[in-house]
C-alpha cells in the first residue's frame, strides 16, 4: 500500500529480476508524457518489465493512493476466459466446469437488493 503526496516523487527498489505493476486507485500519476487521472471509476495498472532495480513514481497535482506488486516471472502461457485464468484451454474448461458443479464452494449474499 502506498500514498504519496501530491507534486512528489518516490524510487523504490526491486529485484531487478522481477516484473512489477502499480494499480493506482486514486489520485494524479505522471508516467512518460502522460498524466493519468485515477478515481472511484477509473484505476490504472502500470507495468514495468524486469531488469530495473528502482521504479521511480511522480505525483501531479493530486496525491496517489495505490499498491506495487512485484514477483518473479513464471515464463508460462495464459489464457483467460471471463474470471478464469489458466495455462491451456483445457485448464479454463476444468475450471468451469468445477465452477458450475459448486466444487469451488458459494458465498452467501453479502447484501439483498430487496429490503
Amino acid at each position: 500500500d502506498l500514498t504519496l503526496a501530491a507534486n512528489a516523487q518516490v524510487s523504490l527498489s526491486i529485484n531487478p529480476d522481477h516484473n512489477a505493476f502499480f494499480v493506482m486507485r486514486t489520485g494524479e500519476l505522471l508516467v512518460d508524457d502522460q498524466t493519468l487521472l485515477a478515481h472511484e471509476q477509473q484505476a490504472y495498472a502500470i507495468f514495468f518489465n524486469g531488469g530495473q532495480a528502482t521504479i521511480s513514481l511522480t505525483s501531479g497535482n493530486h496525491s496517489v493512493r495505490g499498491v506495487l506488486f512485484t514477483g518473479k516471472p513464471l515464463n508460462e502461457p495464459v489464457v483467460s476466459k471471463g474470471p478464469f485464468t489458466g495455462n491451456t484451454a483445457e485448464d479454463i474448461s476444468a475450471y468451469i466446469r468445477r465452477f458450475q458443479s459448486g466444487a469451488m464452494g458459494r458465498l452467501q449474499p453479502s447484501f439483498s437488493r430487496h429490503q
